[in-house]
């Protein structure tokens, strides 16, 4: 039992010291990288590590881990393996799963290195970061707490000083999916710890992030992508949006019609009696509207007398 536990607090050590390498080595490449993340999958031609030993993680497209290439993120062209700190794509994970939860991203000076990492994972091809995933699964409540607050820290901290949606903020937001995703299956913390509050603060503009998402040839992110980051009361104004659109243009589809010498009302009009007969009558004419498209137009109602056998006026 003592080997085992010797063992088992040499990997930790190792692991320790990677992920260390790992948080140095990235706060380097956003530095010399600049906004496109050169060095470390963000596009950039240079390595991370230019000594004699070799960069550790891929340079060119795909934030891989090969030296030379075109790099796909695991397998770089033609390219030899960099003989750096994380040689093989499991080592990467585990070093980036450790750096997760590394104090040194916590403070606003370790942000830069935060999101190096982000912008590095975000472009791991799927196999790559499904082994990343199977590590967050296994965590238990203590570090996925840490990692999601470091990740909610960063993007609130961001959104409130540069007043914008930053390419930081995107990859980070996408690393904060992925510890969702792990979550999802783990039940390490509850989900309300992935709302964000400045996202939901009131004067958050959630109509602003909805026509983003409506437009995907536009702009290529929004939060209402990453749905998990809005409490609730913000998933209601969004759906009250989309029904707002969604009537909109039933309203001017019915328009059109009208004008064209069709006989659909631009309304949903419901007419119901007063009294026992008001359930029954809306359940009965919102069935009858139920497979047609009028049920996304605008409601009017209008109250009827009592008749036999009719709902007339």
């Amino acid at each position: 039992m003592h080997a085992r536990s010797l063992a088992h607090s040499h990997v930790t050590e190792a692991l320790e010291e990677a992920a260390e390498g790992l948080v140095s080595e990235l706060t380097a490449a956003h530095k010399n990288g600049g906004s496109s993340g050169a060095g470390f999958g963000g596009g950039g031609a240079t390595p991370l590590n230019n000594s004699a030993a070799g960069g550790s993680f891929a340079n060119g497209g795909g934030g891989g881990l090969y030296s030379s290439g075109s790099g796909d993120g695991v397998q770089g062209g033609q390219g030899a393996p960099a003989p750096g700190l994380c040689a093989s794509p499991a080592a990467l994970c585990r070093a980036a799963a450790v750096a997760l939860v590394s104090p040194v991203l916590e403070d606003s000076g370790g942000h830069s290195a935060l999101e190096a990492l982000a912008r590095a994972v975000r472009g791991w091809p799927e196999a790559q970061r499904e082994v990343l995933l199977r590590l967050l699964r296994a965590w238990g409540a203590r570090d996925m707490r840490r990692a999601v607050a470091t990740c909610q820290q960063y993007i609130t901290l961001t959104l409130y000083t540069q007043m914008s949606i930053t390419p930081g903020v995107e990859a980070v937001t996408a690393l904060l999916g992925l510890l969702h995703e792990a979550c999802e299956e783990s039940g390490a913390v509850p989900f309300a710890e992935f709302y964000n509050g400045a996202i939901n603060a009131e004067d958050f503009n959630v109509q602003e992030d909805f026509r983003r998402w409506k437009s995907p040839q536009r702009y290529g992110f929004s939060f209402c992508q990453h749905p998990f980051v809005y409490d609730p009361a913000s998933k209601a104004r969004v759906l009250q949006l989309e029904n707002q659109i969604a009537q909109f243009q039933q309203f001017e589809s019915s328009m059109m019609q009208a004008m064209l010498g069709g006989a659909s009302s631009p309304f949903l009009v419901l007419r119901v009696r007063r009294g026992p007969h008001l359930l029954r009558d809306t359940l009965l004419q919102i069935n009858r509207a139920k497979d047609k498209a009028d049920l996304r137009k605008p409601l009017k109602v209008r109250a009827a007398r009592v008749t036999p056998d009719s709902l007339s006026f």
